[in-house]
């Protein structure tokens, strides 16, 4: 009875789950278009499957347009977020207006696991 949520026969782990993703959704719809709508930062972001070391893995991608911030920074198309998930980056820009930030990254595209890649941990000025 106790791995029961809303009458399914479900663990609590997928109201956990649930959970995460719709307050992704809600930081993303809530500072998504404030960061986006800034000329200034000029990137996109994507969370394509990979092949990664033979599994198929979900992953968080920056497409930053050249002579951008990110750019400028050293983050190429397609580059790997392995140091926050949507929503904190998010709000990491959102809040680190006028100042620097770190990020690490990865190269992006099928190949090895994200662990075995090197990392690169870039600075960014966010823009005022």
């Amino acid at each position: 009875m106790a791995d029961r949520v809303a009458g399914n026969e479900r663990g609590a782990g997928w109201l956990l789950g649930a959970c995460v993703v719709l307050l992704t959704a809600v930081t993303v719809v809530a500072l998504g278009p404030q960061v986006r709508e800034d000329s200034r930062l000029a990137f996109h972001h994507g969370s394509p499957y990979i092949r990664a070391g033979g599994e198929l893995v979900e992953v968080f991608t920056l497409y930053p347009k050249p002579e951008s911030p990110l750019a400028s920074a050293g983050v190429r198309a397609g580059d790997i977020v392995v140091s926050h998930t949507i929503q904190e980056f998010y709000k990491l820009l959102h809040e680190g207006r006028g100042a620097s930030i770190s990020i690490t990254i990865v190269d992006g595209g099928n190949g090895r696991p994200l662990a075995e890649r090197t990392a690169r941990t870039v600075v960014v000025q966010v823009p005022q």
